[in-house]
């Protein structure tokens, strides 16, 4: 995991990461403060990419991948940082070199870190809840799991369709094969009926085709001018490996500074609540609970209403009208409320902030960027979180006229020792 943040105005952009990488799966994971997360996408241009989440793309590391890539720029540059963008991400998608045999590892992957999680929560609330009615029921099982299934299939259906992904055809026999052990894995049900696993099927194309990212993705964030740019750009995408020979990719931000409707940005990314805390007076994960008790509130509050109107077993069908005749409102209430809450935080935090970053001078921005990293990385240390944000901050800065500058970088080596590659660099 990371905490990273770009801020930008007028006069320029600042990048800010922390050096933290968690290495394994479940239990056995280990944390390195060592990792560079900050690099030039060209030596000659003043554009800058930082990445989080997975540092490596088909089992090559994207710094190696990036220090590649800029060979591949032409002198002259392009101009615009959304072309820059686009020429590494066709680079990702059609000039890494990878075997046949690994075009369907990103497929696997995404399966394992979605789709299975939700099968298994689903099997397992079924033998909990068949658990707490007397004993397990293996002959029942098979009808309520398709209902958990369908579930699912809605559920995933609400996401969009990835335009490069929703037309493959998946090879069900090569993917089913490498995670058929992973659905039956030490569960009292036995096999699986062959209906319910043709939905389950159907759930895992749905998974692959829409922008439903597993967890081992790799977030991409551009940021600098291009050519005709005369203020920064940034723009962000996740990737999620190669499907069929089609790179799974999701656009997450882009943010074009201009004097009038945008003059400044700040946002955090990865590991963002105290950055989102900052910025706008509360995290995103806070807010989605106060709407998840406000939701709670209201509809208690409606249902003992109810029973007060309309007392138990008098009149089930009064009760049942009536229910559904408060849902509406109710969830209008709670809508219209978030959005006073999201107006109040913008006028009362966001814009004041964003007013004052519009005219920092670029000397300064370094300043709030590598705090809010460092301000992240004590709360993980003085919590029972784990620590996932830390080690050195690497802190740049990226200029229409000086370009990119590093403003604090980590080496891996004793500088002094190795004057040589300065001069080369």
């Amino acid at each position: 995991m990371t905490a990273e943040i770009a801020i930008l105005n007028m006069s320029a952009a600042c990048l800010a990461a922390d050096s933290a990488v968690t290495i394994g799966v479940g239990e056995n994971k280990k944390v390195y403060n060592s990792v560079n997360k900050i690099f030039e996408l060209s030596k000659k241009h003043p554009v800058a990419i930082m990445i989080y989440g997975n540092i490596n793309f088909m089992n090559l590391p994207l710094e190696v991948l990036i220090k590649e890539f800029r060979k591949k720029i032409p002198d002259d540059g392009y101009n615009s940082l959304v072309e820059y963008a686009d020429k590494f991400i066709e680079y990702l998608g059609n000039d890494i070199p990878y075997e046949d045999v690994n075009e369907w590892i990103g497929a696997v992957s995404i399966i394992r870190s979605v789709a299975l999680p939700n099968i298994k929560s689903a099997c397992e609330t079924i033998f909990r809840d068949s658990l707490t009615s007397g004993r397990p029921e293996k002959n029942k099982f098979g009808a309520k799991f398709s209902r958990k299934i369908d579930e699912l299939i809605v559920s995933a259906e609400e996401y969009e369709d990835i335009p490069n992904i929703k037309n493959i055809k998946f090879p069900k026999d090569i993917i089913l094969e490498a995670i058929d052990d992973d659905i039956c894995d030490s569960y009292f049900i036995g096999k699986i009926s062959k209906a319910n696993k043709n939905k389950i099927w159907k759930y895992f194309e749905i998974i692959l085709r829409k922008n439903i990212m597993s967890k081992n993705l790799s977030g991409l964030v551009f940021c600098g001018f291009g050519n005709k740019d005369l203020c920064p750009t940034l723009v962000s995408y996740e990737i999620d490996g190669i499907i069929g020979g089609q790179l799974k990719i999701q656009q997450t931000k882009s943010v074009d500074i201009d004097r009038n409707k945008n003059p400044a940005f700040v946002s955090g990314f990865a590991q963002k609540d105290m950055v989102e805390s900052f910025v706008d007076g509360a995290s995103s994960d806070l807010l989605l609970h106060i709407q998840a008790r406000m939701l709670f509130a209201i509809f208690a509050f409606r249902n003992k209403v109810l029973s007060l109107l309309v007392p138990d077993e008098e009149d089930d069908d009064l009760r049942k009208e009536l229910s559904k005749e408060l849902q509406a409102p109710a969830v209008d209430i709670i809508k219209n409320e978030m959005r006073r809450l999201d107006e109040y935080m913008d006028k009362n935090y966001s814009q004041p902030l964003l007013q004052m970053v519009r005219f920092l001078p670029k000397s300064e921005l370094p300043l709030v960027a590598g705090s809010l990293i460092e301000l992240t990385s004590l709360k993980r240390k003085v919590s029972m979180e784990a620590d996932t944000v830390g080690g050195d901050v690497d802190v740049a800065v990226i200029s229409k006229a000086e370009g990119f500058v590093w403003i604090r970088r980590k080496h891996y080596f004793q500088p002094d020792l190795n004057t040589a590659y300065f001069r080369r660099f």
